[in-house]
């Protein structure tokens, strides 16, 4: 038996983990970690979240990716 509340069911639509992941059908300009640097877009993730120096040059319609953010 599931450890599911009453009235929930693993494929419900409604739930929490059926919901889609935030970067389907978002663009690279929507991402917070996109921006403008000298006339070029870049992604900041890796610099942002390891401190990574090296940036990424992305278009910002470019299609997001799993380390998108809502800004």
């Amino acid at each position: 038996m599931d450890n599911y509340p009453d009235g929930i069911h693993g494929g419900d639509p409604h739930a929490p983990w059926n919901a889609p992941d935030p970067w389907k059908g978002r663009e690279c300009g929507e991402c917070r970690y996109c921006a403008m640097v000298k006339d070029v877009f870049v992604c900041l993730f890796e610099a942002c979240a390891n401190g990574d120096p090296e940036i990424e040059i992305v278009h910002p319609r470019d299609s997001a990716c799993g380390d998108f953010k809502e800004v």
